[in-house]
């Protein structure tokens, strides 16, 4: 019988290309929250065990076939070649530096880049976030600070290309363009 996920957590299906040349997809999921790079490459590697005692020995079970995966960036998911180190490096983030790797992986498909410089995207509701934190650097006297309009500030930044703005369920996320 196959194991149960009980909820969302990040995992993947590890099978065997072996066993699926064979017409089997046995295997089994592996949860990833928590676990370390090596500790996910000894389930893998006992997963590869398994199948092979499973076929009585008809066939080696030596190349890792990851057959599907839950909670993960598709960035992140590859049928025979996962970073596990990049993995645990997502899932140690927080669910909000999450989103904004999720974010910028849509913008972009460069994981590397994402886990990089994810702190640049901008979760928020409007754009007004992006013009404060844009004036704040701008060190505007307080005096002046009425004379400013934000809404053309807002829309010259957009259309000067300045960010990107990107739909994500219902909020918006805006990632600097640079």
């Amino acid at each position: 019988m196959g194991q149960r996920l009980t909820g969302y957590e990040p995992a993947i299906y590890v099978g065997d290309y072996a066993s699926y040349n064979n017409g089997s997809l046995a295997g089994r999921w592996i949860t990833l929250d928590g676990k370390s790079a090596d500790e996910i490459r000894s389930e893998i590697a006992a997963v590869l065990k398994e199948n092979e005692k499973a076929n009585g020995g008809a066939w080696i079970c030596e190349e890792p076939m990851i057959q599907d995966h839950q909670n993960l960036p598709s960035a992140l998911y590859s049928e025979c070649a996962m970073d596990y180190e990049q993995i645990v490096e997502y899932l140690e983030l927080d669910d909000h530096e999450r989103n904004q790797v999720d974010a910028y992986l849509d913008y972009s498909p460069d994981l590397d880049s994402a886990l990089r410089n994810y702190e640049i995207v901008q979760l928020a509701d409007c754009r007004d976030d992006l013009v404060d934190e844009y004036l704040e650097l701008l060190e505007i006297p307080e005096r002046l600070e009425h004379y400013i309009d934000r809404q053309a500030i807002e829309r010259e930044m957009e259309i000067d290309g300045h960010f990107v703005r990107l739909d994500l369920d219902g909020s918006h996320a805006y990632i600097p363009a640079h």
